[in-house]
């Protein structure tokens, strides 16, 4: 390998925060998802809803579907166990752990894709969406999507669609997500077969 020679590993796609947190779970099993947390009307300087590779209230919703999510993570490689977060500034922790489940399914790292899901689900359990933290999940459905293989099997793809069932179908009139479905139709029709499941 060019890296072995060289001894430089360079990854133009992956955020030095990112790298940083790869690093921590290959020396402890685990990685920190809570850092310095920006406010939520600031942009993240390491671009965390910006593409990095292309890939080749709960109010309307059935309790059954509301239920589903917060008792099932949607992939069987994901396990419930403790994952704590700060509070509920959870823009950048949201964005985190899709970073780190694209880097893991990049490079086939199967242990790193599910702590980054078990992470992610846990903070979606009890993330409320509103008109004001709307914004938080397009920018999630959006990495995700653009940043995932465009695969049924694809478990970002299938909790965060599974999520956004449960949680973002009150919103469908909402301007920003109205366009997220034009712009995502691979989403959209995730999102609605998960609706026609339940």
């Amino acid at each position: 390998m060019q890296e072995a020679a060289s001894k430089c590993v360079v990854w133009p796609d992956v955020s030095k925060e990112t790298f940083g947190r790869f690093a921590m779970f290959l020396y402890t099993g685990d990685y920190n998802g809570v850092e310095k947390l920006p406010s939520l009307t600031e942009k993240s300087k390491d671009g965390m809803c910006s593409t990095t590779r292309n890939a080749k209230d709960r109010g309307t919703t059935t309790t059954s579907q509301t239920g589903r999510f917060m008792t099932e993570c949607p992939d069987p490689l994901c396990s419930h166990d403790d994952v704590a977060w700060p509070d509920n500034r959870t823009l950048n922790i949201l964005m985190v752990h899709a970073h780190m489940y694209v880097l893991a399914d990049y490079h086939h790292i199967e242990s790193l894709k599910a702590a980054a899901l078990r992470k992610l689900h846990r903070l979606l359990v009890w993330y409320t969406v509103t008109e004001d933290s709307l914004e938080q999940i397009v920018c999630l459905v959006q990495f995700t999507y653009e940043n995932t293989l465009p695969c049924k099997r694809d478990s970002l793809r299938s909790m965060v669609s599974e999520y956004c069932a449960s949680a973002l179908i009150r919103f469908r009139v909402v301007p920003e997500v109205e366009s997220l479905m034009r712009r995502l139709p691979d989403f959209a029709a995730d999102m609605f077969q998960k609706l026609k499941l339940h």
